[in-house]
């Protein structure tokens, strides 16, 4: 049933001269000067999903919070077993909620940075052309572009 995946693989990735056509040419043009930025955001991203993944050991912490037994231990123990429990868990959190920010708002910038590098290859493109003074659709085209920006980013 899944014998294609004992095939080996056949496609060489060590190879040199690998061509793109014109298009991914230009799209790496445009994306490549936020290469760095999105390794970045690559790490912040492994680093939170690591964060996120330790949160399901609180409940190790809370049960032997739980079975502490506040007549037979002396209350400098209990202090210091809670404070060093709460102390941990919030340095957690506050990192998981700062990685979470840190991530959003760079995975954000550098999409608006490339949407508005695009925009401006694209906008240069249509008017270099005067296409938007020929065609009806091309027009509509114009029209859609400048006025759906969501859309183009």
């Amino acid at each position: 049933m899944f014998k294609f995946l004992l095939r080996p693989v056949s496609c060489q990735f060590s190879q040199q001269n690998v061509k793109l056509d014109k298009e991914y040419q230009k799209l790496w043009a445009i994306c490549k000067p936020e290469l760095k930025k999105y390794i970045f955001c690559g790490v912040i991203t492994v680093l939170h999903a690591g964060a996120f993944m330790y949160l399901p050991n609180i409940y190790n912490d809370i049960n032997e919070l739980m079975a502490l037994n506040i007549n037979q231990v002396p209350q400098e123990v209990l202090l210091q077993t809670y404070a060093l429990k709460v102390s941990k868990w919030a340095g957690i959190f506050g990192s998981v909620g700062y990685l979470t920010y840190l991530r959003r708002y760079e995975l954000i910038d550098v999409s608006n940075r490339i949407s508005v590098r695009f925009r401006t290859v694209l906008y240069n493109h249509i008017l270099s052309n005067d296409s938007y003074r020929r065609s009806q659709y091309a027009q509509a085209c114009v029209h859609h572009l400048v006025t759906d920006v969501k859309s183009v980013s």
